[in-house]
C-alpha cells in the first residue's frame, strides 16, 4: 500500500506556505513596542542579501570605496561624527516584520529607509539591536563562530 498522504492538497498546501514563510527557518521573535502604542512587531534575524544591505549602507555612510585598502577602511568606519542612522534604518526594514491576515509580511519595503532614518529613535535602536542579537552578528561573533561545537563528538568505530 502507498502513502499518498503526503501529496495531499492540505499537505501541499501547507508545504507551499511553508516555503513562502518569510519567518520560516529564520530565528524571530515577537516584541511590543511601548513607544509605538504597544504595537506588535516580529524582528527576524537578517538574511545574509539583509546583511549585505546593511553593509553597504554602512559603507556608504562612512564613505568607504571598494577596493581601498583595508586600514584606510577601519579609518572611515571608526571616524569620529559618522551618523550611521540610515544604515541602521536599512537593517530594520528588512528585519522588522507583522503578522497579517495573510501571514507575516515585511513593514517596510527597501525604498522606505530614509523614511524611517527621519524618524529614527530609540525604539527602532531597539529593534535593530534585537535583529542583530538573533543573525548573532554583534561584538564578539566572530570568536563565537570559531569556538568548537559543544556538541558531542561520537565515534564512527
Amino acid at each position: 500500500m502507498t502513502d499518498t498522504s503526503i501529496n495531499s492538497p492540505a499537505r501541499a498546501a501547507g508545504v507551499r506556505g511553508l516555503a513562502a514563510d518569510p519567518l520560516a527557518g529564520f530565528a524571530h521573535e515577537t516584541l511590543s513596542v511601548p513607544q509605538w502604542q504597544d504595537a506588535r512587531v516580529i524582528v527576524r534575524a537578517p538574511s545574509a542579501g539583509d546583511h549585505l544591505f546593511h553593509i553597504r549602507a554602512i559603507w556608504a555612510a562612512a564613505g568607504v570605496v571598494p577596493g581601498e585598502d583595508n586600514e584606510i577602511v577601519r579609518a572611515k568606519l571608526d571616524a569620529p561624527g559618522v551618523d550611521y542612522t540610515r544604515a541602521s534604518a536599512s537593517l530594520l526594514v528588512r528585519t522588522l516584520f507583522e503578522q497579517t491576515e495573510h501571514g507575516p509580511r515585511r513593514v517596510f519595503s527597501d525604498d522606505d529607509v530614509d523614511m524611517v532614518a527621519a524618524a529614527y529613535g530609540p525604539a527602532h535602536a531597539t529593534l535593530v539591536a534585537r535583529a542583530i542579537e538573533l543573525g548573532n552578528l554583534g561584538e564578539g561573533a566572530q570568536e563565537r563562530a570559531k569556538k568548537p561545537s559543544r556538541k558531542r563528538q561520537t565515534s564512527v568505530s
